[in-house]
């Protein structure tokens, strides 16, 4: 949905596609991960930040966790029983729940976002 270079003019200096395969960059003073609430997702984001941990630079990197649309307390539950809740500087959420791609296209992740904008015809929403 984002170019990376509208990302670049934002200061965003790296961008990774988190995997099993991920290896934590000790330059890289910062880290903010965004994902949904999944648990499979959650599951990974631990084991990243517990790895990161038993390093020698863990000490100097700083983790945030962004959930998008929005965070579960199963997530945050499953970040606490694995022991990685602490290791997240900042654990927020991002609520993306009407999401324009185009002008006739929307990704709609609530499920009474429909009837808001076209039934009660709601054209300020304030997202």
């Amino acid at each position: 949905i984002v170019e990376y270079s509208s990302l670049k003019e934002r200061t965003v200096d790296y961008m990774f596609h988190l995997d099993t395969d991920f290896v934590v960059n000790t330059d890289i003073p910062c880290y903010v991960f965004v994902c949904r609430d999944d648990l499979d997702v959650i599951e990974m984001l631990a084991r990243v930040a517990l790895k990161c941990k038993a390093s020698l630079a863990a000490g100097t990197m700083t983790f945030s966790l962004v959930f998008v649309p929005r965070k579960s307390t199963i997530g945050l539950r499953l970040l606490q029983d694995l022991g990685a809740s602490a290791l997240f500087k900042k654990i927020e959420s991002l609520h993306l729940d009407l999401i324009p791609l185009d002008s006739d296209i929307l990704s709609m992740e609530r499920p009474i976002d429909f009837r808001e904008c076209f039934v009660e015809e709601l054209s300020d929403l304030s997202y």
